[in-house]
């Protein structure tokens, strides 16, 4: 058999050398104990899945990490919305005040009779 044929061959029986869940030599052994939650459960999917399955994985991954910006975009325009009601009521005032004082100064006898002199 060529090369080319034992890889046909590795892939239709879906044998991953390179895969530490499937062919764990003693010397890869340390490295498979030390790796992380999220490296173990992608070994293992590559070794009982199909290429599908870590596709639909790492679209997952994708589509999550869009969420989390997503939120926080939302977060921060939340937060932007806030200020600008905060800034908009403060202007709202001082117009009030502003108009009370155009008000004051073209019919002072108004203002009096407002206030009640």
């Amino acid at each position: 058999m060529n090369q080319k044929a034992i890889k046909q061959k590795m892939k239709k029986l879906n044998v991953q050398v390179d895969n530490l869940c499937q062919f764990l030599p003693q010397d890869k052994v340390c490295s498979f104990a030390a790796m992380s939650a999220p490296e173990l459960l992608r070994e293992t999917e590559k070794a009982v899945g199909s290429e599908d399955l870590l596709q639909k994985h790492d679209e997952l991954i994708r589509l999550r990490n869009d969420s989390k910006i997503l939120q926080r975009k939302c977060t921060e325009h939340a937060d932007h919305l806030a200020n600008l009601k905060k800034a908009n009521e403060s202007l709202e005032r001082d117009v009030l005040r502003f108009r009370y004082l155009i008000a004051s100064f073209l019919c002072p006898k108004n203002i009096c009779s407002i206030m009640g002199n």
